[in-house]
């Protein structure tokens, strides 16, 4: 198998031709921690890799295995000791359908975090729960929720109520509308014609 190894830190960038299962352990468990870290495998065509492996945080690596390239590949999220059994398996069969957890990413569109996301979304819904009910407990239970939490009770602040402005110089009772004293006229003794006559 082929092996492209991506190290920045340690300035090494290289493409190793038919290097067994031991040379590529070895140069994995070696790479330095930093996110240009990677190493790829290639069963054949150097344009179409089998593999991708790539370093995220401590103990936390990227599973990137292309299904059409550039289009849909499955990716996982795996410890280093994972990632290691996934590359003796891949070094056995040249299978990817053997990295369990995969999910199917369409690369040009979303993000792997962003397929997770909707994958839990999907569960709640199908288990009858709505996720975005109440977010603020989602975020007790899940750390990624806990800013959008955040974002809601700042949204959630109510306005100050406006009261209406008195004019300085007027008394408030005086803004009171005023009520007239009507009286009632005595129409019997008024003659209908009377508009008419001058």
């Amino acid at each position: 198998m082929k092996l492209f190894i991506e190290d920045t830190l340690q300035s090494i960038s290289l493409l190793e031709d038919k290097k067994d299962m031991s040379f590529c352990l070895e140069q994995f468990k070696n790479l330095s921690q930093h996110p240009d870290s990677e190493i790829k495998l290639f069963v054949s065509e150097i344009d179409n890799y089998l593999a991708c492996f790539r370093w995220i945080s401590v103990d936390n690596w990227k599973i990137d295995c292309p299904v059409s390239l550039n289009k849909i590949h499955k990716q996982r999220y795996a410890t280093e000791e994972e990632c290691i059994q996934y590359i003796e398996q891949l070094y056995q069969d040249s299978d990817i359908d053997n990295i369990e957890d995969c999910i199917d990413v369409p690369i040009r569109h979303f993000t792997l975090d962003e397929m997770i996301e909707f994958k839990e979304e999907d569960e709640m819904m199908l288990q009858g729960q709505d996720p975005y009910q109440d977010e603020s407990q989602m975020s007790s239970t899940n750390p990624k929720n806990k800013n959008i939490a955040e974002q809601k009770e700042k949204s959630d602040i109510k306005p100050k109520e406006i009261k209406p402005k008195t004019s300085k110089t007027e008394h408030p009772d005086k803004l009171k509308p005023k009520t007239e004293k009507v009286t009632k006229r005595d129409n019997s003794s008024v003659d209908d014609n009377s508009f008419f006559q001058i």
